[in-house]
């Protein structure tokens, strides 16, 4: 396939590859040599945009009358123990090859910054925002440079009052329309309204002084039982863009199984998804994903000439990156 390292290091990570399970393309080596969110690019702005909303926008009071950020800013590896994304997304006996770069038998490049969901989660973590770029292996009819997209990962968990946020019902963990079993009706209600008032919200913030400000939101939910592994019911944020609505949130109640092997179970919550390329793409108008890799600095040593490795334009799909949970 290509000259694999007998070491892969990445983060942090110094790891043995394996020849049977190594599948890293050349292509996708080199993309791991730029982190676009630490460089001054349109990326980078709308990160720091978002995070600095939610750090001046959601605070707590301390003992001490002082207040400080609910939500912690966590920047993860882009590396990830193949155990612990599986945990996170809820994947059991599932061929994980069509989806994932792997180094080794134990690990792989993440896939998304949800990955890291069930480790936060285990260490107690309750309000937690991922950032970073995310590999998801699309096969060969797709362009390399769409298997890399940055995201973020956001998530925020609540205290339950045991009666008023479970069924009483006996309990599973099965889907129906709606919501999870486990769940009553009043709770998905609850959740739905502030994910709706909460990102409603970001949009209009990310959006001020922007060609969209004030432009007309759409807040709906995705009538799929399995749309999304993690999360459920799911909801999607849209925007009216030139004459129609383009996606730029999806977010969703977290699945309670995922809480309860964290060993969380006595809290509800919900999490969202956001492609900082998508967002980006709607402001600046920007149709091919190269521009996002194009150095400021040709003389930067992380300088790559993007047009080598991608001569022809490149499109950006709103749906790329959930349809590999797409039944």
């Amino acid at each position: 396939m290509n000259n694999r390292p007998e070491e892969f290091k990445l983060d942090g990570f110094d790891v043995v590859t394996q020849e049977q399970f190594w599948n890293i393309t050349d292509d996708v080596i080199q993309l791991t040599k730029r982190d676009l969110l630490k460089e001054d690019n349109k990326l980078s702005k709308l990160k720091d945009k978002i995070i600095n909303y939610f750090q001046e926008n959601y605070r707590k009071t301390n003992t001490d009358q002082t207040s400080s950020p609910i939500f912690e800013f966590r920047e993860e590896p882009r590396i990830v123990a193949i155990e612990t994304l599986k945990k996170s997304n809820l994947f059991r006996e599932f061929d994980l090859s069509n989806i994932v770069f792997f180094i080794n038998d134990s690990y792989c490049l993440r896939t998304s910054t949800s990955d890291f969901n069930f480790e936060l989660l285990s260490r107690k973590y309750a309000n937690f925002i991922v950032q970073g770029a995310g590999f998801l292996k699309l096969g060969l009819e797709h362009s390399q440079l769409k298997n890399c997209l940055v995201l973020i990962m956001f998530n925020r968990f609540l205290k339950t009052i045991q009666f008023l946020f479970f069924d009483a019902a006996p309990l599973t963990y099965l889907r129906s329309a709606g919501k999870q079993n486990i769940h009553n009706t009043y709770t998905v209600q609850l959740l739905r309204e502030q994910m709706c008032r909460t990102f409603t919200n970001l949009a209009k913030f990310i959006f001020a002084g922007t060609r969209l400000e004030g432009a007309e939101l759409s807040f709906t939910v995705i009538d799929d039982v399995d749309s999304y592994a993690f999360c459920y019911p799911t909801y999607c944020l849209k925007i009216l863009c030139d004459g129609s609505f383009k996606e730029i949130i999806t977010c969703g109640v977290t699945d309670h199984r995922l809480l309860s092997s964290a060993k969380m179970a006595n809290k509800v919550g919900f999490s969202f998804l956001i492609c900082l390329e998508n967002i980006a793409n709607i402001i600046h108008n920007i149709n091919d994903l190269r521009d996002y890799w194009r150095s400021q600095n040709s003389t930067s040593p992380d300088n790559m000439d993007i047009n080598n490795i991608y001569p022809d334009i490149v499109e950006y799909n709103p749906n790329l990156w959930t349809r590999y949970l797409e039944g």
